[in-house]
């Protein structure tokens, strides 16, 4: 199964806690997951960058916004008549599993980004659907080009964006990117059987959740909630 399809959870719990799921139908009316506008829609993160998937990224759309790059964070090919209205395209063509080396790629898809704001150009950054891949490119640029820490970026992108959801892997290298960056981690990821520098325990179900790494700030909170 191809597309959004992947990304329509089961039930309203799976739409806020865990990870979607292929091959599931969503049931229920009032949740982001069953709102394709929102996963249609191009979100302008800066003034030079947008995010998005691959569905919204049409070849009238790319012109009203001036976009001049493509950066395409997925495997499958890019439809021509997508990459024939910006120009420069890169293409990193990775999956969207835990195992995914995205980390290799962030230093140089940032600085894509970041030089072709200096020339007053705009970028598009995009997946399949723009909720894992693509949002975890945004986040490594907005901690190395514009001095948010991880926390900051996520929650920022989170309320412009919010079906993003990096896998627990990407997490994993984001987390390694800010302290080798920013020469410190604020977030953490609880219940890690990776990583055993973390202080908070997961749900009962044993989800990985994701927290701020300051402890007053967040424990007991899952650090994607809104709330």
């Amino acid at each position: 199964m191809t597309g959004l399809s992947y990304y329509i959870p089961t039930t309203a719990e799976w739409c806020g806690s865990r990870r979607f799921q292929a091959s599931a139908q969503c049931t229920h009316k009032q949740c982001f997951c069953m709102d394709q506008e929102i996963f249609g829609q191009i979100a302008r993160i800066t003034d030079h960058l947008y995010l998005s998937s691959l569905q919204a990224l049409t070849p009238n759309r790319l012109r009203q916004l001036g976009v001049t790059q493509l950066i395409s964070v997925m495997a499958d090919p890019i439809p021509s008549e997508v990459t024939a209205q910006v120009e420069r395209h890169t293409q990193i063509p990775v999956e969207d599993i835990d195992y995914s080396n995205l980390r290799r790629h962030f230093d140089e898809v940032a600085d894509r980004i970041a030089r072709e704001a200096r020339r007053g150009g705009k970028t598009a950054v995009h997946c399949m659907a723009g909720v894992s891949r693509s949002a975890t490119m945004v986040l490594a640029y907005l901690v190395k080009h514009q001095g948010m820490s991880l926390f900051e970026a996520y929650k920022y992108v989170l309320s412009i964006r919010p079906c993003i959801h990096p896998n627990i892997g990407f997490w994993r290298q984001l987390i390694a990117y800010e302290e080798a960056h920013r020469g410190y981690r604020s977030m953490r990821i609880a219940n890690d059987g990776v990583s055993h520098s973390t202080t908070y325990p997961a749900s009962s179900d044993g989800v990985d959740w994701i927290y701020p790494a300051t402890k007053h700030r967040s424990r007991g909170r899952k650090y994607w909630s809104t709330n």
